[in-house]
């Protein structure tokens, strides 16, 4: 399979340290992982990674029940940093919590290494495939466990708000628990869109003008474009 040739880093954080070991051992049986780290202290992990940014984690392992703060809360306040979130817990009533963290999937203990195969290679195949195949992403909606399917080429902007992104369509605005980097790697396999500074991501198909530094943009918008962002949009947008 095209989507094995590469190496996928995995980083496990669970209380019971037999079940770090377990997922170490399936970890570095599969030729297309990596394992960085295992800790039983997800406080400890919380602050090494604030105060410095770890290597980027393609794969987080994380138990929802943990002293001093639950993976829940973990996840929320490491979005950043990792790309797939697999919640691995005992209690199937964490399923639909484990969604509103946006977790790729959920493992319910215990599992074997077929389950554990199955999982990783699946979502493999999504991260080589699944952008380049479709044309809408599916959004958190305003009501509770709901979502809604959002067609990409109606995508204005998204703008960046703390740890929140919303993102602006034609007809709505969704406001997402998700980083702008964790939006633009979502986003990335579609040309269209381009980040224009620290704040913004725009759809290049809704510019309507460009007045100096200035995108206008289809809702009306008007949108400055980053000193550092400006060689690659002028590239991008074809303006010498």
């Amino acid at each position: 399979m095209e989507a094995l040739q590469r190496t996928y880093s995995c980083v496990v954080i669970d209380d019971d340290a037999y079940a770090v070991d377990y997922l170490q051992s399936l970890i570095t049986a599969h030729p297309s992982l990596t394992f960085l780290k295992g800790s039983s202290e997800p406080l400890s992990i919380l602050a090494d990674w604030n105060k410095q940014r770890p290597s980027d984690v393609d794969f987080l392992f994380l138990d929802v029940q943990m002293p001093g703060i639950s993976g829940l809360d973990f996840a929320r306040l490491t979005r950043q940093y990792y790309q797939h979130l697999i919640i691995t817990t005992s209690h199937t009533r964490y399923a639909i919590a484990s969604y509103d963290v946006y977790s790729s999937h959920f493992l319910l203990k215990p599992f074997n290494q077929q389950k554990f195969i199955t999982t990783i290679e699946n979502l493999i195949y999504r991260t080589v495939y699944h952008q380049k195949k479709n044309d809408s992403i599916f959004l958190k909606s305003g009501r509770e466990n709901t979502f809604v399917q959002v067609q990409l080429v109606d995508i204005i902007l998204v703008s960046a708000l703390e740890h929140y992104c919303i993102i602006h369509t034609i007809n709505n605005k969704y406001i997402q628990h998700i980083t702008l980097q964790q939006i633009e790697k979502l986003l990335s396999s579609d040309d269209r869109f381009l980040r224009i500074n620290r704040s913004f991501m725009v759809s290049m198909k809704h510019i309507v003008s460009i007045c100096g530094s200035q995108l206008i943009m289809s809702n009306g918008e008007k949108i400055s474009v980053g000193p550092t962002f400006r060689n690659n949009v002028m590239s991008r947008l074809n303006l010498f």
